[in-house]
C-alpha cells in the first residue's frame, strides 16, 4: 500500500481544521508523504456533486452542523469559533497562498494549520494579505516571496488542476484523504487513514 496521501481541502472548512493536526500527526508517525491539494470546494466541486453552501442549507441541517462542530471540537480538544466573524469566508486568496508556498518548495503543513487557526480560532480575515503574511512568519517561513505570487498563472493553474483532479477522483467534500484507491471523506475518518497507513 502506498505511503502517500493526497489531501484535498480548503481553508474554508472547519472540518479540515478540526482534523488537520491529528491527520498530520498520523502521517508523520507512519512516514507518509502528504500531497496538500487546496481545491475550490464551494464554487466548483459542490455544484457538480450535490453539495450546498452552509447558508443555503435548511435550518435543521445548519443546526446539526453547529452541534457536530461543538461535539468534535470538544472531542479533539480544539477551540473553534462556531460562527466566525468572517463567514462565509473568502478563501481563494488563502488557498492560492498555500499553493504558492508549495510551488516555492515550502512544507505547507504549519502554514495550512496557521491559516485555518486564523479563521476558525482568531476570527481573522484570511483574505487579507497582512493576515497571510503574519501566518507565514509565525509558521517559520523566511522567504515570503510566494505571497506576491498568489495570482501567478502557475498558481492558478495548479489550483484549477487540483480541483479538476479532485472531481475526477470522486471528491465531493473537505477534507478528503485519498490513499491509493481508498477515498476517505471527513476528519472523522482519520482513524481509518491511520489503519490504512499502518497496514
Amino acid at each position: 500500500m502506498s505511503k502517500t496521501v493526497d489531501y484535498y481541502f480548503t481553508a474554508a472548512s472547519p472540518w479540515a481544521f478540526l482534523g488537520h493536526a491529528r491527520f498530520s500527526e498520523i502521517a508523520s508517525q507512519n512516514n507518509a508523504t502528504v500531497n496538500h491539494k487546496p481545491v475550490d470546494l464551494v464554487s466548483a466541486i459542490f455544484p457538480k456533486t450535490g453539495g450546498v453552501p452552509v447558508k443555503q442549507r435548511s435550518a435543521a441541517r445548519q443546526a446539526n452542523r453547529l452541534a457536530e462542530l461543538r461535539r468534535w471540537s470538544a472531542f479533539r480538544g480544539i477551540d473553534i469559533s462556531l460562527q466566525p466573524k468572517y463567514f462565509p469566508p473568502k478563501t481563494l486568496r488563502a488557498d492560492h497562498a498555500i499553493v504558492a508556498a508549495i510551488l516555492q518548495g515550502e512544507d505547507p503543513g504549519a502554514f495550512v494549520q496557521g491559516v485555518m487557526e486564523s479563521l476558525w480560532v482568531e476570527n481573522r480575515d484570511i483574505d487579507d494579505p497582512a493576515t497571510l503574511s503574519d501566518v507565514a512568519t509565525r509558521s517559520g517561513y523566511r522567504n515570503l516571496d510566494f505571497l506576491a505570487q498568489m495570482e501567478n498563472p502557475d498558481v492558478l493553474a495548479r489550483y484549477a488542476a487540483n480541483t479538476s483532479e479532485a472531481l475526477e477522483r470522486g471528491v465531493f467534500g473537505a477534507p478528503t484523504y485519498v490513499i491509493g484507491d481508498e477515498l476517505l471523506w471527513g476528519q472523522d475518518r482519520v482513524d481509518f487513514v491511520e489503519r490504512i497507513l499502518a497496514a
